[in-house]
């Protein structure tokens, strides 16, 4: 992870930071009138960004769109309306309800352990588990020298929860992410706003979350690890 600059104001702490990024999501859109397929990028309870690989996005901003969001073995549809359209993405925000889709255990059922060799990714040294169910969820959780566990950050559709034996525990939300893809490297830009005061309900998903993952794709030390820091129990 590298920290590229602290912005701090009177409402919170505004971070910018480079996170390492899986160039493959199986979150899929599909626009009905359009006959088009998106990789959908994030998503949210509220809204998600698209992105196309080339051509040209055919819907304008305020325009009104319907079609199928697909994982995996899991599908929706939404009605939406576009708030943006930039190059090759788009940015929609739903008119109906996806908690359903976007629930605890759909997020389980799609998650997945990039930290254990099986997929050819570039990490840091020091990240010892990343674990990420595509657009909703990413777990970090980053090593000391001496192996042993230092902080992790857990994102949350557009919120996260962080930890480190310096910060000690605290949320915020996910305010912009932009890619900053290379041939050799896949990385996103990532703004992050703290919250003045730790988001209980972000807390409540999170430790619900995490004491569900598998011990197949989070060490269970690891995973009661994070759950000691979210109960405070972890000074």
């Amino acid at each position: 992870m590298v920290v590229l600059n602290l912005i701090k104001n009177n409402l919170e702490n505004v971070e910018k930071r480079r996170l390492p990024r899986f160039p493959f999501s199986s979150l899929i859109f599909k626009s009905a009138d359009k006959n088009m397929a998106y990789e959908v990028k994030d998503i949210s309870k509220t809204g998600m960004q698209v992105a196309i690989k080339d051509g040209e996005i055919p819907f304008n901003t305020g325009d009104l769109i319907r079609g199928d969001l697909h994982w995996k073995s899991s599908s929706t549809t939404i009605n939406g309306k576009v708030q943006w359209v930039k190059n090759l993405r788009m940015g929609v925000a739903f008119e109906n309800d996806l908690s359903h889709f976007l629930s605890v255990e759909n997020v389980l059922a799609n998650m997945k352990p990039l930290h254990n060799g099986h997929f050819d990714v570039e990490r840091p040294d020091d990240l010892k588990y990343w674990i990420m169910s595509d657009g909703p969820v990413e777990l970090f959780v980053w090593s000391h020298r001496d192996g042993d566990l230092g902080r992790y950050q857990l994102i949350i559709f557009d919120n996260y929860v962080e930890w480190s034996f310096k910060e000690k525990l605290h949320t915020g939300r996910v305010l912009k992410k932009r890619s900053l893809d290379t041939p050799l490297l896949n990385e996103d830009e990532v703004v992050f706003g703290e919250d003045t005061e730790i988001n209980s309900d972000v807390i409540k998903y999170a430790h619900e979350l995490v004491s569900k993952i598998p011990d197949s794709i989070l060490n269970k030390g690891a995973s009661e690890f994070i759950l000691k820091t979210l109960k405070g129990d972890l000074k």
